[in-house]
């Protein structure tokens, strides 16, 4: 799966004046609650240096990825697990995705990945070697989702994002601490996803709004928030 991915900080008050438009043109993803949102919860794995890290924030054009992805609270039994490799050419995504059943691996210890029989946990294990992977951050967030009816081009409006340790529990501390707002909660990061370009009233609805993509990445704000990049520097 490869399509072209643009991203945007946009305050909320823009966002919810955006949203109505849009919901006129788009259909509500799959999965949504009846406030018509899911929640978001990723394990993202990185080197001991953080290598993944400081190739987004040094701008390095092609980068990876390799995060462990549910829909909940928490790696529990009542939402699918995928294991993900992301790709990173310029503005171009490719990624690969794993079902998993859950409960299958640890999220924790990169070393349960052997477990999997799937020829296509190659990459991950080639890249869990060669890396020395291991569970970096969390980060869990709120998502409305929409969609083309053809599928072609789809959105997302990520909101109240949160970082965690590996192994901590999304909960309310977590929820109402401001100092693990990812992104501050003023802010909502919007994702588009399109086969080519975008269409014509969608690009003017962006310019009207001023809109200015960004390389908006919320697993490095979330290792921002918790303090591991000065970790890491510290030790240099």
């Amino acid at each position: 799966m490869s399509r072209f991915e643009l991203k945007y900080l946009v305050d909320t008050r823009v966002q919810a004046a955006l949203s109505e438009v849009l919901r006129t043109r788009m259909l509500r993803g799959e999965h949504v609650e009846a406030d018509g949102t899911y929640h978001v919860l990723s394990q993202y794995y990185d080197g001991p240096a953080l290598p993944f890290f400081f190739d987004k924030v040094s701008g390095v054009e092609s980068r990876l990825k390799v995060r462990l992805r549910s829909y909940g609270m928490r790696f529990g039994p009542d939402a699918p697990w995928f294991l993900e490799l992301k790709r990173k050419q310029k503005q171009a995504a490719s990624k690969l995705r794993l079902e998993l059943a859950p409960g299958s691996i640890d999220p924790f210890d990169p070393r349960s990945w052997d477990a999997v029989r799937d020829e296509r946990i190659r990459p991950f294990l080639a890249a869990r070697d060669l890396m020395q992977l291991e569970p970096t951050a969390q980060v869990w967030y709120q998502r409305e989702a929409l969609a083309s009816a053809d599928d072609l081009l789809r959105l997302t409006w990520d909101t109240t994002i949160r970082a965690l340790y590996p192994g901590e529990e999304m909960g309310r501390r977590v929820l109402y601490d401001g100092e693990r707002a990812a992104v501050p909660d003023r802010y909502a990061v919007s994702e588009v996803k399109v086969a080519q370009t975008l269409p014509h009233w969608l690009a003017e609805l962006v310019q009207r709004a001023s809109l200015v993509p960004e390389a908006v990445s919320k697993y490095v704000h979330a290792v921002n928030a918790l303090g591991l990049s000065r970790k890491v520097l510290a030790t240099c």
